[in-house]
């Protein structure tokens, strides 16, 4: 084969370098068949898998077997300049310990937080927990009779979004509040008495109020419920049993959305009615 490619560069003068691959391998396989080299039926099978070959050379060379991944490294993805440290986690828990220090230092004899509220968590999973809440309902605040205004004077957390849904709850903030009033001190400007919280709280001097805030203790935690931990077995009852909750609660929750409408229209049809009876003396 290797003697008869440069015959067939020679001896055909309209071959040369510049043709295209596929012509120069189909008068090679020419030049065999014409040496009686090759038969019929191997120089048209040769001749059409030599020109799927140079027609379609990837689906040969860049064939994938199975489901595999497909090949290509990754080798410059430059990590390095993407990676984030924390490595003065340590230091940072130091600056802040010292930062809070200063903090308290600085607002000497005063509390460094604010009165917050006692409340649940929420969801069935979480409302066993009592924590601290953000602030006090505006309820809350009346209950004890202050006013918002006056009980963020004397450092109370006040959250105007918060509702009571709950009586319990509502009772003890409301008792926290008033605990929290019967011993807060309020330092005296220009001499004078001060009247804030509505001359609820006491006045004293500067220097009496550094040895009251040194003796007294800061406000207490919500204390833990140790009553909802404990499990209380009852007798189911047929009347537990016959209850639908589900069908019950929903129809309370229908009649408190549509009462206004109720009461509304009862109101109409009692007019109505008013002024239906004024009218029959008055035809008679």
């Amino acid at each position: 084969m290797c003697l008869i490619c440069p015959s067939i560069l020679i001896e055909n003068k309209r071959l040369h370098t510049r043709q295209s691959p596929d012509n120069i391998l189909y008068a090679f396989f020419l030049e065999l068949f014409a040496q009686s080299r090759l038969t019929s039926i191997q120089f048209l099978s040769i001749t059409i898998l030599s020109s799927l070959l140079l027609l379609f050379p990837f689906v040969i060379i860049n064939a994938v077997a199975h489901n595999n991944q497909l090949p290509g490294e990754h080798f410059r993805k430059e990590w390095d300049t993407r990676v984030k440290t924390w490595l003065d986690q340590p230091a940072r828990k130091v600056r802040r310990r010292n930062a809070r220090k200063a903090k308290a230092a600085a607002v000497a004899p005063r509390p460094v937080d604010k009165l917050r509220p006692a409340v649940r968590g929420q969801s069935q999973r979480y409302n066993s927990k009592v924590k601290l809440g953000r602030g006090f309902t505006l309820g809350e605040i009346r209950g004890a009779g202050l006013t918002p205004a006056g009980a963020q004077t004397i450092g109370i957390a006040v959250d105007h979004r918060r509702t009571n849904k709950s009586e319990e709850t509502k009772a003890a903030n409301v008792a926290r509040l008033r605990a929290y009033v019967s011993t807060v001190v309020v330092r005296e400007k220009g001499g004078k008495a001060s009247k804030l919280a509505g001359g609820k709280v006491k006045s004293v001097p500067v220097e009496a109020l550094v040895k009251m805030a040194q003796a007294s203790a800061p406000a207490p935690r919500p204390a833990r419920d140790s009553s909802a931990s404990k499990a209380v077995f009852v007798t189911v009852t047929e009347e537990m049993k016959g209850l639908e909750a589900h069908r019950t609660l929903r129809q309370e929750w229908i009649n408190a959305k549509v009462a206004g409408k109720r009461a509304k229209k009862a109101k109409e049809a009692k007019e109505a009615a008013e002024k239906a009876g004024d009218k029959k003396p008055d035809a008679e």
